[in-house]
């Protein structure tokens, strides 16, 4: 009983060393092919982008600047805060109108003296000099009728021997001076009428539209104390050499007209300014989708498009020996939190296929004579020529040596 124990033990325990043996094996086995494997990757067939990646700086499409509209000094009584957002209508700034209310007075007060002075002229002052020109014109008639009837009568006189000759001639010569004066009246009425009458006329006008001009152009400037947004935007206070120091306005600054003091850059339309350098162009053209990655925020990723590429190349401050081409982009649905003047990076999809041979770029050896890669073959391994197209930062398109299902070594 006990012989037929001992032998049903060694039994079991010879079974349990083959198992063991057996799990060993395998074990082997897998490792052994894992380590045959480790390295080495599958040639594969898919899609294939190729993006192009560059700096670029995010900037409002339509940007409001702000700049003292007065014909001179004007004093700031009143800014939006930097960094405030603000609404179509709301108030940016405002300047002193005191002085602007006093000259405005002023010249209301001379256009009513002009207009007075024109109306009178025009309907009253004229007309009596007319009037009067007439009444003499009309006297001079009456006595030059009078005159040559006295004429008349002295040559019939002077024929019966009552008058003189003497007596006739002064007679004769009084006719001729009514006369000569009868036609320097009407002259000088003619004359006032085509002339002197509308110069005059003309003069108070101008005199008078000279007045009012004056005082729309006070009444606008009075407009400009008041400056309101057009649109919803953030403030931004603009540098200005102030004081003797480049610094932003305060209250209480005195502003020249044009000058420049604040922007509202416009947060409904964003758009992305880039340079391209030339050996590039080609990759680039308009519509070409884009990742646009704001170095403030990281972890937000934009959209937008390729709008316009610039006509004509241009250098740029830091790299003089280089020529670039400037490229706007538009963006798509950017967030609140976007600012005027970030810098962001931009990639371009300048390539897309939708499928095509592809391999990871640790796996090119660059070789005097072109690309290599080391390929399982049923033998064992070979270094291959291959051609490869364009790369991205993780793959190349192979345009021929490799097929699909291939193993190459990384």
């Amino acid at each position: 009983m006990k012989t037929r124990l001992f032998r049903i033990i060694l039994t079991a325990a010879g079974a349990v060393f083959v198992l063991a043996g057996a799990f060993a094996w395998i074990a082997h086995r897998t490792s052994s092919s894992s380590r045959q494997n480790s390295g080495w990757v599958q040639v594969t067939e898919g899609p294939f982008s190729l993006w192009s990646s560059y700096e670029g700086e995010l900037a409002a499409r339509n940007v409001v600047i702000l700049s003292s509209r007065f014909n001179g000094p004007a004093t700031l009584t009143q800014i939006a805060p930097e960094g405030s957002f603000v609404q179509p209508g709301d108030v940016l700034a405002r300047f002193d109108s005191f002085q602007a209310e006093q000259d405005l007075a002023r010249l209301d007060r001379e256009y009513a003296i002009a207009e007075a002075e024109a109306n009178t002229l025009e309907r009253a002052v004229l007309p009596l000099e007319t009037k009067e020109l007439e009444t003499v014109l009309l006297e001079a008639r009456v006595n030059l009728g009078s005159e040559e009837q006295i004429l008349a009568d002295s040559a019939s006189l002077l024929a019966d021997g009552l008058v003189s000759e003497q007596e006739n001639a002064g007679q004769s010569l009084k006719v001729e001076g009514l006369q000569a004066r009868i036609a320097l009246l009407e002259m000088k009425g003619r004359l006032t009428e085509e002339h002197v009458h509308p110069a005059r006329l003309n003069e108070a006008r101008a005199k008078l539209d000279a007045a009012a001009r004056q005082r729309e152009s006070l009444r606008e400037q009075l407009t400009h104390c008041i400056a309101v947004a057009p649109s919803e935007g953030e403030v931004v206070h603009l540098l200005l050499p102030l004081g003797g120091e480049m610094r932003t306005v305060r209250v209480g600054d005195v502003l020249y007209r044009n000058q420049e003091f604040l922007c509202l850059p416009d947060p409904s339309d964003w758009i992305v300014r880039c340079y391209i350098p030339e050996n590039e162009l080609s990759r680039v053209r308009p519509g070409l989708p884009a990742r646009i990655v704001p170095r403030a925020y990281p972890g937000t990723t934009l959209t937008g498009s390729v709008e316009t590429v610039s006509a004509m190349a241009q250098t740029r401050p830091l790299a003089p020996g280089q020529r670039f081409f400037a490229v706007t982009l538009r963006v798509q649905d950017a967030p609140p939190a976007m600012k005027s003047g970030l810098t962001v990076q931009v990639s371009l999809l300048s390539r897309h296929i939708e499928r095509t041979v592809t391999i990871p770029r640790g796996s090119v050896r660059w070789e005097p004579s072109g690309p290599a890669c080391r390929v399982r073959t049923a033998t064992g391994t070979e270094w291959r020529s291959v051609q490869v197209g364009s790369g991205n930062a993780a793959e190349y398109e192979v345009l021929s040596g490799l097929a699909p299902g291939e193993w190459i070594q990384l």
